[in-house]
């Protein structure tokens, strides 16, 4: 079987296989070319991929310690896996959202509106708006 000769659809480089173990014999980019190299652009997604493993790991501890304080409090949470997709412990409602407002990272600011739905044992539904 022949060598295969790819040109990339997204920067036009050129691609050789060896046709018969699939080992890549030659990659050569397109002339005047000024876009990162492939090196690069794997070390920013590196750099990304922790960036987004932080920030998830965060929200996990944010999550872990509103548990932590419902439960102190004698309440649950009667939002978290809610038909197996709520991803939140509490429902956090800021300003124009209605309902079911999914907690972020976004921060709060002076004059916000904030309801606050969770809830206790006897009741329901424990609404706040702070």
């Amino acid at each position: 079987m022949s060598n295969l000769e790819i040109i990339c659809p997204c920067c036009q480089a050129t691609i050789v296989v060896d046709g018969v173990s699939g080992e890549i014999l030659l990659h050569k980019e397109k002339p005047g070319r000024t876009g990162k190299s492939f090196e690069e652009m794997v070390t920013d997604l590196a750099a990304s991929k922790s960036e987004m493993e932080k920030k998830f790991e965060k929200g996990i501890e944010s999550q872990r310690d509103r548990a932590r304080i419902l439960e102190e409090r004698g309440c649950g949470s009667s939002f978290l896996g809610y038909h197996g997709t709520y991803p939140a412990t509490l429902c956090l409602s800021p300003n124009d959202v209605i309902v079911h407002g999914i907690p972020s990272s976004r921060r709060l600011q002076a004059g916000d509106i904030l309801v606050v739905v969770g809830e206790k044992q006897g009741l329901s539904r424990l609404e706040s708006v702070l």
